[in-house]
């Protein structure tokens, strides 16, 4: 899994220096921001403390209304209830600002949320305007120029793809192949491949069609029959064993957040695989799930993890049989945590401050500055970092940005 997340971070931290591919419609980028009082406002009604669906029903009444980009400003900057799936209900207004907006709906997105603004404009753009979107995608998803981004807007895509062919997983995994890049290594299938999978659980834009076309493709006896498919090539294994954690997760829980009596169960699921990469990957996909769980699948407070949930994350992490299998799983749930630094870096001091024993925390800070040097190179990312680590880390961190092979860019 190493050279997987090598690979991972240096195609991103590319895909930010080569801002230059950037299409026309990032060149202006309005900004619907609310007034302080009519923030005001909406927060007066999350305080009633609005259910998830009632939540979801005034934000689309609220994109409707006032556009879709000030209701993503409105979901990013106000106080709605703690443990609500923002990035759910960021799908929910994506929706509508694609119906105004279309694919030019592209130019107000950001991290906010999980990126949902990105999944939204690319999964309506291929089911409304079918096979040209594959055309134009590639320029569309450099367009936002975040830290992972790009990842993230061929990830969405790949919701799209599954919901384009109707639930046809076979289908939909031979449309990812068509957008890799050579200057990428492919990585634009491997992200298209993950939303594919994820899209696999319940059919988010159709559950209808879902459990018609796609619910046969899974094994009630198996929750890894997927990755192990014949019509799966062995490329998209790895990623497939990231994803395939919900579906672990339902066969042991019917719970929508399942209990930790059975994350020690769930996990040793992952013994099942021989292939050693591959097995890691499948404890990595626990260390994404466990940061939801842990922060009730609010995105909003990635960077504002508390000491206790970091902890609850590598306590669940260490539930796994083996070591190898817990650092792993810590190691995706660090990633998941720092979202390449996009959305700021306390959250991952705050993770890395947590871990169990040495070797955790050894590899948890080595990872975390490894990922900071490739996104955000020497100079002034390092002299607000470094001195904010654990004193007998200053130095390592320090050390990291000088390694000088792997970022891209230039000091600032």
């Amino acid at each position: 899994m190493q050279k997987r997340w090598v690979q991972w971070v240096g195609l991103v931290c590319l895909m930010v220096v080569a801002a230059t591919v950037r299409v026309a419609l990032s060149t202006s980028s309005p900004s619907y921001t609310p007034t302080a009082d009519a923030l005001a406002a909406h927060n007066a009604y999350f305080a009633t403390n609005p259910s998830f669906s009632e939540t979801a029903t005034y934000m689309e009444a609220v994109a409707r209304r006032e556009g879709g980009a000030y209701a993503f400003e409105v979901l990013k900057n106000g106080s709605l209830p703690p443990g609500m799936d923002t990035h759910l209900i960021g799908h929910f207004v994506g929706d509508i600002m694609y119906e105004q907006e279309g694919i030019h709906g592209m130019r107000y997105c950001d991290e906010a949320v999980g990126y949902a603004c990105a999944h939204s404009v690319v999964i309506n753009a291929l089911l409304r305007d079918g096979p040209g979107v594959f055309d134009v995608i590639n320029d569309v998803c450099a367009s936002i120029g975040l830290p992972g981004s790009y990842d993230m807007c061929f990830h969405g895509f790949g919701h799209g793809v599954l919901a384009y062919t109707e639930f046809h997983l076979p289908e939909a995994i031979e449309l990812c192949d068509l957008v890799g890049t050579e200057k990428n290594n492919d990585w634009e299938e491997q992200e298209c491949l993950g939303g594919v999978i994820m899209e696999m659980r319940g059919g988010i834009h159709d559950p209808e069609l879902w459990a018609v076309n796609g619910k046969p493709y899974l094994d009630p006896d198996n929750p890894l029959a997927m990755c192990q498919a014949d019509y799966l090539p062995e490329k998209y294994r790895e990623m497939c064993y990231i994803y395939i954690t919900p579906f672990i997760f339902d066969y042991e829980s019917p719970a929508d957040i399942p209990p930790p009596t059975v994350y020690a169960d769930s996990m040793a699921w992952c013994e099942r695989i021989d292939d050693a990469d591959e097995r890691s990957d499948c404890y990595a996909g626990f260390g994404k799930e466990y940061v939801g769980f842990a922060l009730g699948r609010d995105v909003r407070y990635l960077n504002f993890i508390t000491p206790e949930q970091a902890g609850l994350v590598h306590d669940w992490c260490n539930l796994a049989p083996t070591e190898e299998g817990a650092l792993s799983c810590m190691e995706f749930a660090l990633y998941s945590v720092y979202r390449s630094g996009s959305i700021g870096f306390d959250g991952a001091l705050t993770f890395c401050s947590q871990a169990r024993t040495q070797r955790s925390a050894d590899m948890c800070y080595h990872h975390f500055f490894r990922v900071a040097h490739r996104f955000h190179g020497p100079g002034r990312y390092e002299r607000q970092l470094c001195p904010l680590v654990p004193p007998n880390r200053v130095a390592e961190c320090q050390a990291a940005f000088r390694s000088g092979a792997d970022w891209l860019g230039s000091p600032s």
